[in-house]
């Protein structure tokens, strides 16, 4: 038992590549709640805005907590979402006002991603991750990722409350301000956690991942799924073409 470590499998782990976004030219996001925008790609959404990539934001749920929170919060919460992706520059959007914390009950969930996806054709969708600890980001991501599965898009795969495993990192130094501004438009979360110390460490964590520099940088992380392809799927793009 003493050398059994030496014996035992190592998993090999490829180190992020940089995310660039230069071959994106349209942008599906699906936020579960408000507040999940800055944190888990609020960086990537005003740089895409910045260089004039069409972007689209899907607000999920209503932002109730569930129950949990006073009568009349899904309407604050709602238009401080709107001054967040005011902020980042985000002018698209569609508001499905569904229930707070009961995604991963709803039949209709995957089907309704699905629409979207095809209503909008993007060529990268932006998700929560499928493994997110969260039921209501997790329901989410797996709607999203069964898209791809079915050859439908390709997936950026965001962390709010999990990690990601981490494929690729996106430089978010010179936008960093704005992700913090568009948490600060959040004040009802604000009032029930320490995000914005947790924005700022874990972006800190990230950029550890980008070329060393003289100054702190900071990033995103994203987990990039492929769509699968298939005959019919390529037949379609054919035939579209």
């Amino acid at each position: 038992m003493k050398h059994a470590y030496y014996r035992a499998q190592r998993i090999k782990h490829d180190t992020p590549q940089i995310l660039e976004i230069n071959g994106f030219t349209k942008v599906l996001a699906f936020i579960p709640h408000p507040d999940d925008e800055a944190i888990g790609c609020g960086g990537l959404l005003s740089q895409l805005v910045a260089n004039n990539i069409a972007v689209k934001v899907i607000l999920v749920s209503d932002g109730s907590g569930g129950g949990a929170l006073p009568e009349g919060t899904a309407d604050t919460r709602e238009n401080e979402f709107l001054h967040s992706l005011k902020i980042l520059g985000v002018h698209e959007y569609e508001l499905w006002r569904l229930p707070d914390g009961q995604l991963d009950t709803l039949e209709l969930l995957p089907s309704d991603i699905a629409h979207a996806v095809r209503e909008y054709c993007p060529n990268i969708v932006l998700s929560p991750w499928y493994l997110d600890m969260h039921p209501d980001h997790s329901a989410v991501g797996y709607a999203v990722k069964q898209c791809a599965d079915k050859g439908e898009c390709d997936v950026l795969f965001y962390e709010v409350w999990s990690p990601v495993e981490c494929t690729h990192i996106l430089d978010i130094t010179e936008s960093m301000e704005i992700k913090i501004k568009a948490l600060e438009a959040h004040h009802t979360a604000l009032q029930y956690g320490h995000y914005l110390q947790a924005l700022r460490g874990l972006a800190t964590y990230r950029g550890l991942y980008l070329p060393f520099g003289a100054m702190i940088q900071y990033g995103e992380a994203y987990y990039f799924y492929r769509k699968k392809r298939s005959f019919f799927n390529a037949l379609r793009s054919y035939l579209k073409s």
